[in-house]
């Protein structure tokens, strides 16, 4: 289950970035976003590998967010890249060697404008990207004043309906907890169930972090990117190629709902401006 709030319209967020690798100068393709070049986002330090694995988790992004607001509807934005500018502002990622302060992988940093890499990130991958984009867009959501993503998590308990019973099974969020002393608490915890995988490339803060077990941003930002990589498993079609068991399946499915029926109500004040089949 979850919990709508209510939409205001405020203006795009603006903001700042060093112009390094520009992706939206009119008339110019940039490699591996097509015809499309108004994303904002400038690249800094990074070796060609890497860019292109930046590039193709920031077009992830785009077309997810795009696919869901704009299929079914008519948009103020006529591209994925506009519509991921006008959400996130220009954007600026940069890699540096021996950076201070910045932990084992890609961090976002003041503003959530700028996404920091070192050489203690290791394999820089789409995923990963749009991990930290899943960060910035919580960030960006709460800035314009369309909602709180990670509040909204916090308040959340998804579940899904056993096939057998009709129970229903606990996937992430909210839900009583039985202490060391035996006393129970109604309170937020994470879940793993619905990922591909507790691992890199699937969870990218999952239990080999210390705060993995409380920590909502994390959960929204592996969600977030799950979902953009379509990395959760399905009951359905091609989610499903593998046979994933049920319980795989119905929480990945969970999630997905979850996921499809927030991010539609936090973007439908930005780019939404009618139903293209009235």
């Amino acid at each position: 289950m979850w919990k709508r709030i209510p939409s205001i319209d405020l203006t795009p967020l603006a903001i700042r970035a060093v112009q390094t690798y520009q992706m939206k100068m009119p008339g110019i393709l940039v490699p591996g976003f097509g015809a499309d070049n108004n994303y904002g986002v400038t690249l800094t330090g990074f070796l060609d590998q890497d860019q292109a694995a930046v590039m193709t988790g920031v077009k992830a992004v785009g077309n997810k967010l795009y696919s869901l607001m704009c299929t079914y509807f008519t948009c103020r934005q006529n591209s994925p890249g506009e519509l991921f500018h006008d959400l996130y502002g220009d954007f600026t990622f940069s890699y540096y060697t021996n950076l201070p302060n910045v932990g084992k992988i890609c961090e976002n940093r003041p503003g959530f404008n700028n996404i920091l890499c070192n050489n203690n990130s290791g394999t820089i991958v789409p995923g990963l990207i749009a991990h930290e984009l899943g960060h910035a867009f919580n960030v960006a959501v709460k800035n314009h004043g369309y909602g709180n993503p990670e509040g909204d998590l916090a308040n959340s308990t998804i579940t899904y309906k056993d096939i057998v019973n009709g129970d229903d099974i606990w996937v992430t969020g909210k839900h009583w907890v039985t202490k060391e002393d035996g006393s129970k608490c109604f309170e937020w915890e994470r879940g793993f169930e619905g990922y591909l995988g507790t691992g890199p490339n699937n969870v990218y803060h999952g239990q080999t972090w210390d705060d993995y077990k409380y920590n909502v941003d994390e959960e929204f930002a592996d969600m977030f990117a799950n979902w953009v990589m379509d990395g959760i498993p399905s009951v359905m079609g091609a989610s499903n190629p593998n046979g994933f068991t049920t319980a795989q399946a119905g929480a990945g499915d969970a999630r997905r709902v979850w996921m499809d029926e927030h991010i539609f109500h936090y973007l439908y004040p930005l780019a939404v401006t009618g139903n293209k089949f009235h």
